[in-house]
């Protein structure tokens, strides 16, 4: 079965606070400061996004055959705070491919 890790980087911002993570647009699993979670899903196509209040990530779109393994960085999106949180929020958390071990 296909795996997808997401490992949350630590950071001083949101470390206090939980993202979601969804999968095809349903929560799967929360992610805390630091953490490392593994989300397995079945053969086939898939979307990926984390969220946190009205914030996101950017969507990413996978195509996972029956051994694939794709392990993600999540870490706060690019800009201040400031700027994430009011006009750029459909990029206040950013996921980032690490290594594909296809």
């Amino acid at each position: 079965m296909p795996k997808i890790i997401i490992h949350r980087i630590p950071e001083m911002e949101n470390r206090f606070r939980a993202i979601h993570l969804e999968v095809d647009g349903k929560r799967v699993a929360k992610i805390t400061h630091g953490e490392k979670q593994v989300i397995e899903v079945p053969v086939g196509k898939h979307s990926l996004q984390a969220k946190i209040d009205w914030g996101k990530s950017n969507l990413v779109e996978l195509d996972l055959g029956e051994q694939d393994e794709l392990e993600y960085e999540l870490k706060k999106g690019k800009g201040s705070v400031l700027y994430r949180a009011f006009l750029g929020y459909e990029h206040y958390l950013s996921l980032e491919l690490k290594s594909p071990s296809m």
